[in-house]
């Protein structure tokens, strides 16, 4: 099963909105705002910490950081959570609420 796939099935009776890549993840966010960003660090056009900042300046909620990747700790301020990879697909959903739940970070 593919990831995207599986975080669907997770996530059951949310509605995701897919993006390969920055790109594509700035056209979604051009035509309407979502909860939540979960930020995977390698995109098909980029790096995560390449397209972090034009995200943002679109985005003011929260993003969670999903990769077995550390973030660096100036993007980690940044950031609603973080989820690392190999991830548990029981928790994928109370980790998400989590996020939308807490304070906004600056």
């Amino acid at each position: 099963m593919e990831l995207q796939a599986l975080v669907a099935v997770c996530l059951g009776g949310w509605e995701i909105l897919e993006a390969a890549g920055g790109e594509e993840a700035l056209a979604h966010l051009r035509l309407r705002q979502p909860d939540l960003i979960l930020l995977d660090s390698q995109l098909e056009d980029g790096s995560a910490q390449q397209w972090f900042p034009q995200l943002r300046s679109l985005f003011a909620g929260p993003i969670v950081w999903f990769s077995s990747k550390d973030p660096g700790p100036d993007l980690a301020g940044q950031l609603a959570g973080q989820i690392h990879k190999p991830f548990d697909p029981l928790r994928l959903q109370g980790q998400l609420q989590n996020a939308l739940d807490s304070p906004p970070r600056q």
